[in-house]
């Protein structure tokens, strides 16, 4: 019997889970399971109060500017919602911390950052695509070094700048970290998609 193992997949900003479940058959093995939650709805600022689901809310500054002024009670809200969801699945499927990984898409993959480094226990690894670190001051968890971390990011992305990325990708250098970049814009690029699969089975090893 293969060893159950839990990928927890997180939407991007205004979307929901269905934007991110076509990827689950090629991200698919025996025994792996994968959760994809829905955000709350929400009034945005970015999106001048309208409703859409999101993680937490965004403030419209430059992305250039300094350090981005995210909601960060929002963070931390989402991310207890989030850690529940993710135990009740755990103990469903009997499935330890060192065979979860953590992953998402845009503001999704900065959850699955903020929670993956912040985690009470190791888990197997964080994905993000076409992301960057959201509330960076939160103090890490005792488990956070050395956690495998995988990023990809399009080079033309002008939703989140590739910048972002790097960033983030310093302030990790000191983790297993497989890093990235694809010639397109805030997507998820075939062999991205093909790259993450091959990570997946490297830190989720049946």
């Amino acid at each position: 019997m293969p060893t159950p193992s839990l990928v927890l997949l997180l939407h991007g900003f205004g979307a929901d889970a269905d934007d991110l479940r076509p990827l689950v058959p090629q991200l698919a093995r025996p025994g792996r399971r994968f959760l994809l939650p829905d955000a709350p709805v929400m009034r945005a600022t970015i999106a001048g109060g309208w409703p859409v689901r999101a993680w937490y809310d965004i403030l419209p500054v430059p992305w250039d500017g300094p350090a981005p002024r995210e909601d960060a009670a929002g963070v931390r809200a989402s991310a207890v919602s989030l850690r529940g969801l993710l135990a009740d699945a755990q103990a469903a499927h009997g499935v330890p911390d060192d065979r979860v990984v953590l992953a998402g898409f845009s503001q999704g993959a900065a959850m699955a950052l903020f929670m993956g480094l912040r985690h009470p226990a190791r888990v197997a690894g964080i994905a993000a695509l076409s992301s960057y670190l959201v509330a960076p001051d939160e103090p890490l968890g005792a488990h956070a070094a050395g956690t495998p971390v995988f990023m990809a990011h399009g080079t033309d992305d002008d939703v989140v700048p590739l910048a972002r990325a790097e960033h983030a990708r310093a302030a990790l250098a000191d983790h297993p970290l497989q890093w990235s970049t694809w010639p397109c814009g805030h997507t998820i690029h075939e062999g991205a998609l093909d790259a993450l699969s091959a990570w997946l089975d490297e830190v989720l090893p049946a």
